[in-house]
């Protein structure tokens, strides 16, 4: 099968004081539109994404809750803009395996082919096909 890189969209804001163990708490300042989004190191889907993540049956992550409210600029930045319905996507798959996984960074995702298609029919998102590397002294 076919794996792909996914660079996720990084997200305009930090994380809040109110993340807590299995709960995180993001503040927002600005964010586009995207199958994914990063505010390193936790990677974020909308929650209807994760829904039909979660639905057909891809391996390789759980969704956990997140409380993602406006920061101090996002009046200005969105100002006919709204608060996404976020949940933490939490990815703990093997590359080449499971339908989502990390990459070396530990920022972009390798998926598979349907995972790919799902991210890129939400948004525009860099998406480039994942060539395995062997480990130093292995052929």
């Amino acid at each position: 099968m076919t794996y792909y890189v996914v660079e996720a969209e990084p997200v305009a804001g930090h994380h809040g004081e109110e993340s807590e163990a299995g709960r995180l708490h993001v503040v927002v300042d600005d964010w586009t539109l995207s199958g994914v989004l990063t505010l390193p190191p936790v990677h974020l889907v909308e929650r209807e994404t994760g829904a039909r993540m979660t639905g057909a049956g891809f391996t390789g992550f759980e969704l956990g809750e997140a409380v993602v409210t406006e920061g101090d600029r996002f009046g200005n930045l969105n100002p006919d803009g709204y608060v996404p319905d976020l949940v933490w996507l939490k990815v703990y798959g093997e590359p080449g395996v499971d339908d989502l996984a990390l990459a070396g960074d530990g920022v972009a995702l390798v998926v598979s082919r349907p995972v790919m298609f799902l991210f890129r029919s939400r948004a525009s998102a860099r998406i480039s096909e994942w060539v395995r590397t062997a480990p130093a002294g292995l052929p």
